[in-house]
């Protein structure tokens, strides 16, 4: 392993480049949509489910190996498609005039990390990706899923991090 990745970050770049190649890819696909609301919302879940599923790395990845020039080309793929989702959604008055396609990496990294520590609370970010996307729109909201965590599953979460919550 130390021939091809001379250090911690050669390694880790190696694997961020692959998930944002898969992120790029979620992205493309999605601007493909004919309703571009629906396909910031397929590629915003794609990514916070990646995330979720990647925690250990995303924790693992620092501002220096997120900023690597090394990555700037994959991170251009990933913002452009997502630029022009952004673009269209807002002539079609779907999303609010003043967001940028930045701002939704942010928002979906936001919702991603809402539920502090490590708690195993399943799918909770798939809530606060809901309240982000409401954010988004000009007006309105829709119904929030799954629900809330119970005050047992908090409890249950606080006592015993990365526990599968009580049934």
């Amino acid at each position: 392993m130390f021939r091809r990745f001379p250090s911690k970050e050669d390694l880790l770049l190696a694997m961020f480049e692959d998930r944002l190649a898969d992120v790029a890819a979620s992205v493309e696909q999605a601007a493909r949509a004919d309703d571009a609301w629906e396909g910031i919302v397929a590629a915003m879940t794609a990514i916070a489910e990646r995330q979720a599923r990647d925690r250990g790395l995303m924790e693992a990845v620092g501002a220096e190996v997120f900023g690597s020039p090394r990555l700037r080309a994959a991170r251009e793929r990933v913002i452009a498609p997502m630029a022009e989702l952004v673009a269209r959604a807002q002539a079609a008055g779907q999303v609010r005039d003043d967001l940028e396609a930045i701002d939704v990496f942010f928002l979906i990294t936001a919702a991603g990390h809402a539920s502090p520590c490590h708690f195993h609370i399943p799918d909770l970010w798939r809530r606060y990706l809901g309240v982000v996307l409401d954010g988004m729109r000009p007006g309105g909201s829709s119904p929030l899923s799954p629900p809330a965590p119970t005050l047992a599953e908090f409890e249950a979460a606080i006592g015993h991090p990365g526990a599968a919550p009580p049934d």
